[in-house]
């Protein structure tokens, strides 16, 4: 369908991250059954049919002889909604087929994460490695990034004398921002980039030998047997540190009062839905709970 060829190459226009283009695509291959379906007129894709393939992609097993979960059907079909209204605004067809398309079932909310004394003993684990694995691990944590984040940055992101990480892509531009290191990782973050071409990945090896996310989800398991914590991915991580920083301590009253006193400065009521991180300068609200995530862990060791 050459439909979907052309929605591809918009969300690529778009800016979107490769990795995150390739899993809409494969949505879109799996819901519209392409490698069946594809040859058809688009105005084939009527909302009964679009209920239907919903249906199907539901219900049946897949190669691992079970049905898809229900966040990855929801996803799935999201995918093909905003697939639909692309094709609407392009007036291919008159409406968004999967508009009426009822998701089913409830999605799981979040990633398995750790409490704050297991990362304490997670985050001893690491420093003590003195590894790229190891380091890249605690990043996830202390920067609250992702893991295809922290695999991308390259030496060049370093940057004021370690001081500073720079991400400077990302899913939407409130990913872009700067991060400021720790002294526990600025040694260690500096060792990594010395002697190396800015272009060189921070994490690997060679000038050209990028690690992957699969990589850093592996050594992340890893790590949490050693500290003898469970064992959580990098996303979790991430989780965890904003879990720390916003809803799991008193430490982040901070930020909270930061966001409520923007918020009341731009004219919105404190139980108003629009907050004051709709207006913050990309990355300000990241920073902010970076150093309250920080101020817990730091401050809790003996």
């Amino acid at each position: 369908m050459h439909a979907v060829d052309a929605y591809e190459v918009s969300l690529r226009e778009r800016g979107l991250a490769a990795v995150s283009v390739a899993r809409t695509r494969a949505h879109l291959d799996a819901l519209l059954q392409l490698e069946k379906l594809g040859g058809r007129m688009l105005t084939w894709l009527t909302p009964a049919r679009a209920k239907r393939l919903y249906e199907v992609l539901r219900t049946t097993p897949t190669r691992f002889k079970r049905a898809p979960s229900v966040d990855s059907h929801r996803n799935a079909l999201a995918a093909g909604r905003s697939f639909g209204r692309y094709a609407s605004e392009q007036g291919w067809l008159s409406a968004d087929p999967f508009a009426e398309v009822k998701p089913v079932g409830r999605r799981r909310k979040g990633k398995p994460q750790l409490h704050v004394d297991e990362t304490r003993k997670l985050l001893d684990v690491c420093i003590a490695e003195r590894s790229r694995e190891s380091i890249a691990v605690a990043c996830c944590f202390m920067y609250g990034a992702g893991a295809s984040e922290v695999v991308s940055r390259d030496v060049r992101d370093l940057d004021d004398g370690g001081r500073l990480l720079h991400v400077t892509k990302g899913k939407n531009r409130y990913r872009v921002r700067t991060l400021e290191t720790t002294e526990d990782l600025r040694e260690l973050l500096l060792e990594f980039a010395r002697g190396r071409r800015g272009t060189a990945p921070l994490f690997g090896v060679g000038d050209f030998d990028r690690p992957t996310r699969h990589w850093l989800y592996w050594h992340c398991r890893r790590l949490c047997r050693l500290a003898k914590v469970p064992e959580v991915s990098p996303h979790g991580l991430r989780g965890t540190h904003v879990t720390i920083a916003l809803g799991a301590v008193a430490t982040s009253h901070s930020v909270r009062a930061a966001l409520a006193a923007a918020g009341a400065s731009a004219g919105h009521a404190p139980d108003s839905p629009i907050t004051a991180s709709t207006y913050a300068a990309p990355g300000s609200v990241a920073k902010a709970t970076q150093k309250a995530a920080l101020a817990v862990i730091q401050g809790g060791r003996r």
